[in-house]
C-alpha cells in the first residue's frame, strides 16, 4: 500500500495515502500531545501532518528495504513538527483533501498516555496497541459473523495471556452453555486466529510474508506494550 501511495495513477495513490493516513493517525496524535499541545493544537497539527504527507507524496520517498512504515512516518513527524514551529502553517489545511476523522482521539491518548513514557516511547506503544485494536476487530467481525460473537466477548480480554490462570473456565463454560473442555479447544482455537490475523496486521507494514521477520517486528512492537 505504500508503494501504492507513491507510484502509479492518482486515483490510486489518493486511495493508498488516505488509507494509510485513516489507519495510522492514533500514534502521530498521541507524540504530538505528549509533546505538550492542547487537544485542539494536537488535532490540527496531525490533520495538517498527514494532509502533507498527500499533499507532497511523501510516500514516493519511501523504500521498504530501508526500513519500517512506522519509523519512516515517525521521522517525517519530527521533520514535520520542526518545520511547523518555523512557520506560520500558511497553507490552508486540506487544500481540497478529506481529512481524517479523529474519532475519540482523547480517548485513545488517555489511555495509552502512561505517565512515565517519552513521547517517543508513547508513539511506538500506540502504534502497538492500534495493531493489536485493528486485529480484534479482524477477529471479532469473523466471529461474528460465523454466529460466535458471544464467545468472542467473553474470551477477547484472554487473547493476549500467555496461559489460562484467572480464566474461571467452570463458571464461564456455564453461561456459555460449553463443557469445560470445550471452552479451553475454542479459546486455544480464539488465540490462534488472533495470532494469525496480528501477524497478517503487522506483516502489511513492514512489506513482508517472512514468518522471521514478521515475529521479530512482533517481538519488537510487543516490548513496548
Amino acid at each position: 500500500m505504500v508503494w501504492r501511495a507513491g507510484h502509479g495513477d492518482e486515483a490510486a495513490m489518493r486511495e493508498a495515502m488516505q488509507k494509510i493516513c485513516q489507519d495510522y493517525w492514533p500514534p502521530v496524535y498521541a507524540y504530538i500531545r505528549r509533546q505538550g499541545k492542547s487537544e485542539q493544537d494536537a488535532q490540527d497539527l496531525t490533520q495538517d501532518f498527514f494532509c502533507r504527507i498527500i499533499r507532497r507524496n511523501w510516500f514516493a520517498k519511501a523504500d521498504p528495504a530501508k526500513g519500517r512504515l512506522r519509523n519512516y512516518l515517525f521521522t517525517c513527524l519530527i521533520n514535520f513538527l520542526r518545520d511547523a514551529h518555523r512557520s506560520s502553517m500558511a497553507d490552508k489545511r486540506g487544500n481540497g483533501v478529506a481529512t481524517l476523522s479523529l474519532t475519540d482521539a482523547e480517548g485513545h491518548y488517555h489511555r495509552e498516555a502512561v505517565d512515565h513514557l517519552s513521547p517517543d516511547r508513547l508513539f511506538q506503544r500506540r502504534w502497538a496497541m492500534h495493531l493489536v485494536e485493528k486485529a480484534m476487530e479482524t477477529t471479532a467481525r469473523e466471529y461474528g459473523r460465523r454466529q460466535l460473537g458471544p464467545l468472542f466477548d467473553a474470551l477477547q480480554s484472554r487473547l493476549l495471556e500467555a496461559d489460562d490462570a484467572g480464566l474461571h473456565a467452570a463458571e464461564l463454560a456455564g453461561q456459555l452453555g460449553m463443557t469445560h473442555g470445550a471452552l479451553r479447544v475454542a479459546l486455544c482455537r480464539l488465540r490462534n486466529r488472533f495470532r494469525e490475523v496480528l501477524m497478517a496486521e503487522v506483516g502489511q507494514t513492514i512489506a513482508s510474508t517472512d514468518p522471521a521477520e514478521i515475529r521479530a517486528e512482533m517481538v519488537a512492537l510487543l516490548e513496548f506494550l
